[in-house]
């Protein structure tokens, strides 16, 4: 199993990283699937970009667990928060 705060001792990152064991979070952005092909009871992959108001300006939900956000699409919103 993934422990992504091991992983995250090991490989530092500069923005905040929510780790929803509980998936409290999962559940409220509309993001847990509960049961799927390729699924049981995890999140959909998501990538979210919140700005400092702590409101979402991206949010991007995959249809699968390969499904990602497209790099191009968050640096964008990124950039637009960073104005």
């Amino acid at each position: 199993m993934w422990k992504p705060g091991k992983f995250l001792e090991k490989h530092p990152i500069a923005s905040p990283f929510l780790l929803d064991e509980g998936r409290a979070v999962t559940k409220e952005y509309g993001l847990h699937h509960a049961f799927g092909a390729d699924a049981i009871n995890i999140a959909r992959p998501a990538t979210l970009v919140i700005d400092r108001d702590r409101r979402v300006r991206y949010l991007y939900r995959g249809d699968n667990q390969l499904d990602r956000a497209p790099i191009d699409a968050v640096i964008g919103a990124l950039q637009q928060i960073a104005k």
